[in-house]
Order: structure tokens, then sequence, then C-alpha cells
């Protein structure tokens, strides 16, 4: 009869051998144990705390997942010590999480995937994920299209019916150019993001509170910028900022995160053996 270990090796994410710092690495996901640590094996160090498994696996973890309130600091904590080892050097992050049962499992685990962790960990150094959000506050963007239409458009005839059909063809006319500019626009700046990122990454389009957010979300892209360009990088998003706004498109810059986007294909995606 197998029984269920009394603790878990929480995974936040692997650094080079030497680079992440011993201390300072904040309270860990479960803060009823000790705060995390890091274990090296070869020229990989892996960022590690423990935890108690029944609080991510079974019938009591999986109510934890779906709960907003339990995950929400413990994902804070995660991304607290995953930014403290990328102030040191590169990191791969984990996703929140992982466990393993033991430390023969976390080495198995090193042993499957190091030399792409170590590419990885050379590839991205020196370098920060920044999220690049399009908004649209459409209200804004359609009146702006309809206008530059009107300009454009021969003078409504004299009758109502006339002056009607003609503002339902300039409606379906502006949202239908609206949709052809946002596409072009949208796309420009990508390409000339792209110039000065060494990757880029298409995110989801996430639903939201369009108010909240400032308006609806019609681009969502991950890039890699390497530090010495990111100036230039920011300078093309205050660019395209000062152009567009005014036509009611904004483009949101946040960062830098670890490089959650370009997480590398693993040969194993999860520990083998499970808690």
């Amino acid at each position: 009869m197998n029984v269920a270990p009394a603790i878990a090796y929480y995974l936040y994410g692997f650094a080079r051998a030497g680079a992440a710092p011993e201390t300072g690495l904040g309270a860990g996901v479960d803060e009823g144990h000790a705060p995390p640590f890091i274990w090296t094996h070869g020229e990989i160090a892996a960022v590690l705390s423990l935890v108690s498994p029944e609080e991510f696996c079974g019938p009591k973890g999986e109510e934890n997942l779906q709960n907003l309130d339990w995950i929400g600091p413990r994902a804070c904590r995660h991304q607290a010590a995953i930014e403290q080892v990328m102030r040191q050097g590169p990191v791969l992050p984990a996703r929140f999480g992982t466990l393993f049962s033991s430390l023969e499992s976390v080495e198995k685990y090193l042993l499957a995937n190091a030399p792409a962790i170590v590419r990885f960990l050379e590839r991205t150094a020196g370098q920060e994920e920044w999220a690049v959000k399009g908004l649209l506050r459409r209200g804004d963007a359609e009146a702006w299209s309809r206008a530059r239409l009107v300009q454009e458009s021969e003078p409504a005839g004299a009758s109502p019916g006339a002056a009607y059909l003609r503002d339902q063809s300039l409606q379906i006319k502006a949202k239908r150019e609206l949709d052809f500019w946002l596409a072009e626009t949208c796309g420009e700046l990508i390409q000339e993001l792209d110039s000065v990122a060494s990757a880029a990454c298409q995110r989801k389009i996430l639903p939201h509170d369009a108010a909240k957010a400032g308006g609806d979300m019609v681009l969502n892209w991950a890039f890699l910028v390497p530090r010495p360009a990111l100036a230039d990088f920011c300078a093309r998003i205050e660019r395209a900022n000062d152009k567009h706004n005014v036509h009611g498109l904004m483009f949101e810059l946040s960062g830098p995160w670890p490089p959650y986007s370009f997480f590398p294909t693993l040969e194993i995606d999860a520990p083998t053996d499970e808690t």
C-alpha cells in the first residue's frame, strides 16, 4: 500500500548554479514551511520549497485550485521568488503548482531536461519578457472612422429616406474600414517591435471589462527584449500611442516579467512520480 508523503517539493524554476541568491527569496508558497531554498545539480540550480501535498493534490487540492482567494497570495509569492532570482541572472520559471515527491524525482527531471534548460538560460541571458496589449476604445474609434468617411462622401440627398440610407451605408462602411485599419496598424507595430526584440509570441485575447481596462483588448503579444534595446523598444510604443491614441487605440506596455511565454519544450512536461 502506497502512503502519500507528508511533504512535497514545490518548484519555482531553474537558474544557473551559483547565480541564484541563497537568501532573500521571500516566504514560501506554503507559509507553514520554510522559505524557498536552492538545490544544485551540476550547472543548474533548482529553486524549491517544501509544501503540504494535500494542499495541491487530491480532493482538497482540486478545491483549492478552483479558489481564487487561495491561489492569489500563493501565486504572488511564487512570482516574487522568481523575480528575485531573475534580478541575479536568467531564470526558467516553472508553472504554478509544479510538485515533486522527492529530491530524487527533481534530479530525474533535471537529467532528462538539462540540455534544454541550459540552452534556455543561455538564450535568455540579458533579456526580459515584456507584454504589449492593444486596447481599443471602440466608440471613439468608430466615431473617428465614420467622421473620416463623412468628409470623403457626397452630401446627403434632400429627402429623409436618402439621408437615412446614406447614414446606414456610412455606418457599415465605417466599421469595415475600422477593422482594416486596426489590423494594418497593429501589424505594423508588431513588425516594428519584432525588429528590436529577439523573439515574439502571440498570446490569447482575453475577455475583460472594457470600462476598467481602458478599452477592448485587440492585441496581446509577449516580446523577449535584450536590455540594451529596451529604450528603443519603449520609444516605438510611445510613438505609436502619440499617433493613434487620438483615434481610440492605445498600446499598453508591462514588464519586465520572467520569460513565461517562451518556456521551452521539455522531454517531460510534468514530474513522472506525482505526489
